[in-house]
Order: structure tokens, then sequence, then C-alpha cells
């Protein structure tokens, strides 16, 4: 066969880390963060163009901080196109940008801390290059190396004992442009650090602590300078919700005590002194400017919107807070004073704050990213208005488990450890755009999510870490707001469904929310309804929602419980005609491993199919819904005949795997070939085997052939057959390995069905940690001549990934 196939990436869903320096903004308006042991860099939606979103797996441990380097100019400061990023393994990464595209290539590894790395910054001068780092080993290392980046050597390391630093920013003084350093620190203090010699001609000089500047009465979270005439601004962010600035210029001797002794009240000074490009000293002296309240929490990000100014009045600053909102201040020449021009954020839902916020290169795009890692988007309209931005969202643990709408692949909807299931689908903007956006979030549960799949396209159901099956009908409003934004009708009559759903307090299910529903009676309440419930508003949307909608406003209400398993859900999946629900559960018991079918409508147990001593790990009805495939941790797989009559279920296991034909170790995943014929069965003991089913007699049982082995390089986790193949008597499988990469081999009889490798994905293309599932997207009858296949993925790394695949 000829393996001429190709892969593009339509969409990526990615979340930031849990970290406070994993966000930033580049060049270009590119946004650059970490997501699990991924470098994601991400162009947002401007004006008509599409947004662009890749990533760069050369970490091998969570990704804990990332930072665009500044380059310095005689006049200027601005951001580079070089990204540092660190990880909690110690390690940090130079890349590189290059082209209109912004490509990363990783210029250099250099790694000293021994713990993660917490906080960078870097600054590119004509004759190097100089970055900062600090770690949870409690140190902060400063590194040198030249401008083709071939390596960097550690110049100086700093201990502090048994406390750390939580912020680094890096800088130059206007005049003399000595670099500087500021460190935020968990002694409530602000550290200074400047070279004692020029750092461009004598780049082995040591650095020196010159100055504490103290006021802060809890950690400081961050630091950050910015130039304005001849002076220099600090600003400084604690969790005693205070932010505080700092003036910083040179000191001149025509300044005398006389002068100063005018004034009955004087501000505190401190002064420190330096060594300029010819060994001149200079001292400079730093002072308190303003003190900045208006956060009710921990504030964990301050940036200024420009790194150099001609006055304050052409500042602006950003804050971010544990208390959900993100401020903008700025300076009011009529008071004297900073003052919060725009306050934004979340209202109600289960967050916890931001973690950071970003001024764009124009300062009229914010961006931050949540304590659950969600980002949130604000642009600045032609009337000078902060409007939420349409951006990239994603989970933000490990993705368990996807499936797309059963009749043509409309939408995808996926559910993670994070709680949560989402629901993607491709928006078309009013200048014709396509790009892919969660649009809804139909459950938001208390417990890890296991499992799901669709019933229909207006019903799933889902599993967890609870012993409960819950079943989802989709709400008027969502059937509304998907044909407004996709086109897609997926039902004729929704009008007795209900109009959206709510979460009642301290409750796990979604309560249905219709629109005759009578006000809440006043007087005496229940316990459980002093707090305050999310109340479902409906909206027309007409372009993606912004996160605080996700998370609060676009719920499926929960039709139905099924109850039946002693442990947590694992598995499940239904057949093809939408009848049937098979649920397996976590066991280690025989007893306990039996897979309960369910009859959709009646929702009654009707069956309970044995066959398994451990847990199922995957189940997968055979497209002419006449067999139920199964395997396990057990290292077997199991075959039932399930047949619906009128006197009710009729099942029996029509094979089961041979133990000294089968599989050595766990098998994570199985899949049907598109004419029932074939199945292959995924292992950790790095093999993909294919079987053919042949010769039923009256009583049902089948005979079960290996047809092909193929012997990975490492553990198999995820498999699936394509929907449809492009040769006679040939199929098309998907294969994700534990690594994280994904690869496409095609099976041909005339091959003797032996496997032929026809694509290997990039590994930036591929993910970074065990694949979870894999699903091919189905496609209506009149684009089956189409030699186009969709592809969608999710793995452990908390990230989905939509793949197109042509010739």
């Amino acid at each position: 066969m000829e393996t001429s196939l190709k892969v593009s990436v339509e969409h990526i869903s990615a979340n930031t880390n849990r970290t406070h320096n994993c966000l930033d903004v580049g060049p270009g308006g590119y946004v650059a963060y970490g997501c699990s042991s991924s470098v994601v860099l991400y162009q947002p939606i401007v004006d008509e163009q599409k947004q662009k979103i890749m990533t760069y797996n050369s970490h091998k441990a969570m990704v804990g901080c990332v930072k665009w380097m500044k380059t310095f100019t005689e006049n200027n400061v601005s951001k580079s196109n070089v990204l540092l990023s660190g990880s909690i393994d110690g390690s940090i990464i130079c890349w590189k940008a290059e082209g209109s595209d912004m490509t990363l290539s990783k210029a250099v590894t250099f790694q000293g801390h021994g713990s993660a790395v917490t906080c960078l910054d870097g600054t590119i001068f004509e004759s190097g290059i100089l970055v900062a780092s600090a770690g949870a080993d409690s140190t902060m290392k400063l590194w040198t190396g030249t401008m083709n980046m071939e390596s960097l050597d550690c110049l100086q390391t700093f201990e502090f004992g048994y406390g750390f630093v939580l912020g680094v920013c890096l800088h130059v003084t206007p005049s003399s442009n000595i670099p500087i350093l500021a460190c935020a620190c968990d002694d409530f203090s602000v550290k200074l650090y400047t070279p004692s010699s020029c750092v461009q001609d004598e780049p082995n000089k040591l650095w020196t602590n010159v100055l504490s500047l103290k006021g802060h009465e809890d950690w400081v979270r961050g630091v950050d300078f910015t130039t304005v005439g001849n002076e220099l601004f600090l600003a400084s962010c604690s969790q005693d919700s205070f932010i505080r600035l700092w003036k910083i210029y040179e000191t001149h001797t025509k300044e005398t005590i006389a002068e100063d002794e005018t004034f009955d009240l004087r501000l505190k000074q401190h002064n420190f002194t330096t060594i300029d490009n010819v060994e001149n000293e200079i001292k400079y002296t730093v002072m308190i400017d303003a003190v900045l309240s208006g956060h009710e929490n921990w504030v964990n990000s301050a940036q200024w919107s420009s790194s150099n100014a001609e006055t304050v009045k052409d500042l602006l600053l950003v804050s971010s807070s544990m208390d959900k909102t993100v401020v903008i201040w700025k300076f009011d020449e009529e008071q004297k004073l900073w003052v919060d021009g725009e306050r934004m954020g979340e209202v109600g839902g289960n967050t916890l704050g931001f973690y950071g916020a970003l001024f764009s290169k124009d300062a009229k795009y914010i961006i931050s990213h949540s304590f659950n890692g969600a980002l949130h988007a604000w642009r600045k309209n032609k009337e000078s208005e902060w409007q939420p931005a349409i951006t990239v969202s994603g989970h933000s643990s490990s993705v368990s488990d996807i499936d797309w709408e059963p009749k043509c692949g409309r939408f995808l909807l996926s559910t993670s450890e994070d709680q949560t299931t989402r629901l993607f689908a491709e928006w078309q903007s009013l200048e014709g755009t396509k790009t892919w956006h969660e649009i809804a979030r139909p459950q938001i549960h208390g417990y890890d999510l296991n499992c799901i799949h669709m019933l229909s396209s207006v019903r799933f159901v889902s599993g967890a870490d609870e012993k409960v099956l819950r079943v989802f009908d989709a709400s008027q409003n969502f059937v509304t707001n998907l044909l407004n934004l996709t086109s897609h009708k997926i039902i004729d009559n929704i009008a007795e469904a209900a109009v959206g759903a709510s979460v009642p307090a301290l409750g796990l299910s979604n309560k249905a929310v219709y629109t005759n529903e009578p006000a809440p009676e006043s007087g005496k309440k229940h316990a459980s309804e002093q707090y305050i419930e999310n109340l479902f508003i409906p909206v027309d949307l007409k372009q993606p929602p912004p996160e605080t909608h996700l998370s609060q406003n676009s719920l499926w209400p929960e039709c139905r419980k099924l109850y039946g398993h002693v442990y947590g859900l694992f598995c499940v999946t239904c057949n093809h005609a939408g009848t049937l629900i098979a649920s397996a559960a976590k066991s280690s018991q025989p007893k306990y491993s039996e897979i309960i079918l369910w009859e959709a409508g009646s929702w009654n147990q009707v069956a309970s199919l044995p066959g398994h001593a451990l847990t199922v790990t995957q189940m997968e009805f055979s497209p002419n819904d006449k067999y139920l495939l199964s395997v396990s941790r057990d290292r077997t797989w199991v075959l039932h005949y399930v047949e619906k009559t009128e006197n009710g279920i009729v099942t029996n296991i029509a094979a089961a795997s041979d133990k000294k034909l089968g599989h050595a170790r766990i098998i994570w995943s199985c899949s049907w070939s598109v004419d029932s014929k074939f199945f292959a069965t995924a292992s950790r003991d790095k093999k993909v085997m294919v079987w053919e089913l042949s010769d039923e007699d009256l009583s049902h049982k089948v005979v079960v052939t290996r047809k092909s082995v193929n012997n990975c390089q490492q553990p198999v986790t995820a498999v699936a057959y394509a929907l449809k193949s492009f040769e006679t008597k040939s199929h098309i499988l998907a294969v994700g390995l534990e690594s994280g990469q994904i690869k496409i081999v095609s099976i041909c009889e005339a091959n003797n069905y032996s496997f032929v490798d026809m694509l290997c994905f990039d590994v930036n293309m591929s993910h970074c940690l065990p694949l979870k599932r894999l699903k091919w997207r189905p496609s209506d009858k009149s684009s089956e001549s189409d030699d186009t296949l969709f592809l969608a993925s999710c793995s452990q790394d908390h990230q989905i990934k939509l793949f197109k695949l042509y010739f």
C-alpha cells in the first residue's frame, strides 16, 4: 500500500498547569504556557485570522514556569523570540522561535536545580544572554551564555536556607544600563541584586544583594520592572492583598538634606551603590511610591503594560488575585493617585481565583490563568470597553475518555479526572473562519470521571469513581446555541426538554430548569438551601462562550441514575442502536467484574455478563450490534453474544482468549473493524493482536483465530479501527503508545494480514504521556468517498487533540 498518508493538527485542547508562573505573552501576541509536560504555543484569534496552537514535548516532567526573554537595546526594551521553560525535575530548556508561525526549536537544555524550577527570567545583551532561575531547592541561580546559545553556564548560586524565591525579574537601570535583579521572597521582602562589575564586559563577576525592601506582611508573590523616563518602577505583589510600587532613581549630589528638611513628613528612602561600565560608582535611591489596596485575598501577579514609558500616565498595571478578580490600575493625574480603572473576573462558580494575568504588547488584550487551569481573556473594543475574548480551553487533569456524536461527529464529548465533562464543536465565524472550541460543559461533578458514551445525539451516559451511572439529556439552550455556532440542527422537536440545568447547593446532580418553573417559596429553608445556588440563565451565543459561562451556565439536566455496581465505574459503552448500555466497575474478584447490561428507556438492569476475574478496562459493541467485546486486567478478552428478543435479552459467551495465544500483560484497549469480522486488542506486553471471527454455531459460539501480531517498542494503551477503508479487504488502525506517540498502520489481506506502517506522528504532534483513548470521527454517507479521516485522541497529559488525515 502507498504510504503517502499525511496528517495535520486541527485542534488542541489544553489548559495551563496549576502553577503561578506558567503563562507568558511574547512577540506577535503569541502566548506560551505549560500543560502537563508540554510547552504550548498559542496565538489567539485576531481579526479574521484563525487561532494557532501547537505543543512541544521535550520536557520529561511537568512544566512549572515559562518566560519570554527580553532584549535590551539603547532606547528600547522588547520581548525576544527566545523562550525559557522550567520543569519540576529541575531542568530548563531554552527555545528559539523561528519563522512567521513562531515554530519553536530547542536550543539548549541545562540543569542545576535539585528540585522544581519555580520562576525564570532572562535578558539578551549585545555580548550574550543572562538568565535567572529559582527553585524549590531554596536556591536562585544566574546563568550566562553566548548569543548562539550553544550552552549556558551557571555563574552564581544564591542559597536561601529554608526560604524560597517566588518570583524574579531582570532589567537594566536607565541611562547607565546596569543590570538589576529583583526577587520576591517568602520572608516578606523584595531583594535587589546588582553585579559587582559590568556583566557585558566581565560576565564572570559575581552579583551581590544590595538591598532588601521591607513592607509586605506576607509572602511576596511577584515582581515586575518598568522604565519611566530616567526612573525605574518596581511593582511587587503579596499574599497580604496589597501591591507596592517602588521608585528607583539615580542619586545626585545636588540633592541635599537641607532641601528635604523643608518637609514635615518624608517617605523612608533606601540607598545602594553599584558600578557602571567604566567602573564608576553610581548611587541609587529607592522609595515607596504607592500602596495599592483593592484586592481581598492573595495577589498572585502584577505586571506593567510596557517595559518602558515616557511618563507614569502612559502606564497601566494589571493584577490578579485569589479573590477571583483581575484589576487594571492606572494613574489619575487629577488626584495624583493610582486607582483601579477596570475590574474583571469570575462571579460565583466553584473556582478559587487567578494565578496570573498579563498584557499584550499594545495593552489592548489581557490573558490570565486561574487556579483550575482555565484561560480567561479580555479584549478592548472600539468603545474602550473590556469584553470577554475567545480563548482556548481544556481539562486540568488526565482525560479519561472521549466520544463523538454518533450520527456524523458534529461534536466531541470528553470526560476527565478534573471532574468535568466538556463538549467541543467547530465554530464558523461571520468571516467564514472555522475553529474548534469548547461550547458547553454538560457535567461538573464531585468525583473523578472515568468513562463516557453517547446513546444518541442528545443523550449520553457517564461513570465516575462512584457506584452510579448517570444519564444526561441535552437542554433547549444547548440545541439552540449549537445551531447558532455550527449550523448543526441535531433534533427537530425539543420543546419538552428542559431549558437548562443547575446544580443545587451541596448537590451532585444537575437539576433540570423549565421555563414555567415556579419561583421559590419564601420562608424557612432547609439547612442545605442556606448556601447560594448557581442559577441557570439562558443565553443565546453568537461566539464560543467564555469560561464563566461554561462553568455555570452550560450544564445538561440529569435524567436518570443507574444503581447496580458495588465499586466505582471504570468503563461504559452503548450499542449502535442506542438501546443497550454496558458498564463495568473496578474490581479484584470475579463476582464484581461482571458487566451489567441496561436497557435504555426503561433503565432496567437486563443482564449480567460474567467472564473476567479483574477490572474490565474497555468494552465495545461490534458494528452489527451482535457481539460485545471486553478486555480486562486479567490479560484476557471475552466475546459476548448479545441479542434483544421479545422475551428479553439473550446472552452467552461466544468466545474467550486462550492464554497461550493471548496477551501476557494487562489488555488496555480493543476495537472492531467496520465489517464486524475482525477485532484488535492492545496490551502492556507491547503487542497489538488482530483476531478474526468465523463459523458461528447454533449456540452462537464462534471460532476466533489470531491473524496477526504487531510488536511495538513500548506498551500499547489505545487502539482504534478506522470507520472506513480506502482499499478492498484492508483496514486502517490507529495505535497509541505509552509514550504518547500515535502511529497509523494498515492491515491488508493481500499482505497476509501483516501490519504495514503508514504514518508515525511527530513527537511534538503526539502526546507526552500515555494515550487513554483514540476515536475516529464518524461521517455521514455523503462524505464516504472523501479521502479524509479525522482522529481524536486524549491522554494523561490533560490534552485532547484532533487530527486530520488525508492522502
